[in-house]
């Protein structure tokens, strides 16, 4: 019980702090009901952990819960009373869970954050950021361990114009908080709690302002993990139906345009991890995302992006390269 109550504190105090330093932090942001802790944590010093746990749990029902990632924060969400009820990572979840309710919550909470006013100050994730980020994994890493050698100018600005032609919908989308690495390793199930906040969010770092669909993806398409096929389509649904404001067959094109986009540059991402910072084990999820490409450069929206990767990176390419020393 000391442990527990220790590490109750710890995390009171870890949140605390995340609030305080959010006028600085402008890239983090919380819902916390910041009394209902404090109430805790009194509870907490007085002795009764009972209370303490009841207040934890008030203060989550809430609102939806975003905190920066730290072994502490974990310890705000999984350390609330009764773990066994709260479960731990949410991908800890969908191995004793059936996929759809856990799915559907994450969905939820990926609609309120869509609706919300974000924080002042977060930069734009948008194509020019998008293909900058994509270039510094693909055309810098993956390309020269594929082919040997670094693109030259002319493959660098073929590749430059067709991501501008692929992304160039997306400013049509309603610009909103887009998290940039929604995966079940960053939320956690709660399922005592009332729709929409059964998910909590961690590691907020990154956020910045882009197009709804590209957490989404990142969701329903996890680069880490097989999920089902159908899942997309379900989530699809039930976002749009959450915010009937979005036109299906743009959010659609959008999908698949922020997909090829994430997985192009994610797939050439673990050849980086593993040749830069000598981490090798991140290439099994390679081929994982070289699937999920193909399957987003079927879409008619991917096809700037599919006509370049015909004309320089035939399918029997699109995969790991071979491993040799960097």
């Amino acid at each position: 019980m000391l442990t527990a109550v220790r590490r109750w504190w710890e995390a009171r105090a870890a949140v605390g702090q995340l609030l305080r330093s959010q006028a600085r932090e402008r890239a983090a942001f919380a819902f916390l009901v910041h009394e209902k802790l404090d109430e805790a944590a009194a509870c907490i010093e007085g002795g009764d952990a009972a209370r303490a746990a009841r207040l934890w749990e008030e203060a989550f029902a809430a609102d939806p819960v975003v905190a920066r990632s730290s072994p502490r924060t974990v310890h705000v969400l999984i350390g609330i009373g009764r773990p066994e009820e709260a479960e731990a990572v949410m991908a800890e979840g969908m191995r004793r869970h059936p996929a759809e309710p856990l799915f559907d919550a994450a969905t939820d909470a990926l609609a309120v954050l869509g609706r919300a006013q974000p924080p002042d100050g977060l930069p734009n994730w948008g194509p020019a950021e998008m293909t900058a980020a994509t270039a510094a994994t693909f055309l810098d890493w993956w390309w020269p361990a594929m082919f040997g050698a670094p693109p030259g100018p002319p493959v660098r600005a073929a590749f430059t114009a067709a991501m501008a032609e692929l992304l160039a919908p997306l400013q049509a989308q309603p610009a909103g908080l887009v998290h940039r690495d929604y995966w079940a390793g960053n939320l956690f199930w709660l399922p005592r709690n009332r729709a929409p906040c059964r998910v909590a969010i961690i590691d907020f770092q990154d956020a910045a302002i882009g197009a709804p669909a590209y957490d989404l993806v990142s969701l329903v398409q996890d680069a880490r993990r097989d999920l089902p096929d159908d899942l997309a389509d379900r989530q699809i649904a039930r976002l749009l139906a959450a915010r009937p404001e979005l036109d299906r067959p743009s959010f659609e094109a959008a999908f698949a345009i922020c997909a090829a986009q994430r997985h192009l540059r994610v797939a050439a991402l673990w050849v980086r991890l593993a040749r830069r910072d000598a981490k090798p084990g991140y290439l099994v999820h390679g081929p994982r995302c070289w699937r999920l490409l193909d399957r987003a450069l079927r879409h008619p929206a991917t096809a700037p992006l599919r006509s370049f990767l015909d004309q320089h990176v035939p399918p029997a390419l699109r995969r790991n390269p071979d491993q040799r020393a960097a």
